[in-house]
């Protein structure tokens, strides 16, 4: 589960991402135990995203109304994400 994979990490805070190790729970580089802290689960992630949405909704929602937010698709490649972005710094004000 890339949960989990993502989750551990050594003593020295490298992070794992989605390549587990070759020994389990040990740093393949550093041969250090791995950490996995017990609040990295599934449960907990889908809290604490059931929170962001709750707590950040009416805020993107106040600024949509006062035509000072823009959505940007940060699963673009970099390069096209720095071009919406620029484009929004650079466009002019919106008229409310």
């Amino acid at each position: 589960m890339r949960l989990n994979a993502d989750a551990m990490y050594s003593v020295s805070l490298r992070h794992f991402g989605t390549s587990p190790p070759k020994k389990p729970m040990t740093d393949d580089v550093t041969g250090e135990p791995l950490i996995q802290r017990s609040d990295d689960n599934v449960e907990t992630l889908r809290k604490r995203l059931a929170t962001f949405h709750k707590q950040t909704g009416p805020v993107a929602e106040y600024y949509k109304t006062k035509g000072l937010w823009h959505g940007i698709d940060a699963a673009q490649s970099p390069s096209v994400v720095w071009d919406n972005l620029r484009k929004v710094f650079t466009a002019p004000p919106a008229k409310s």
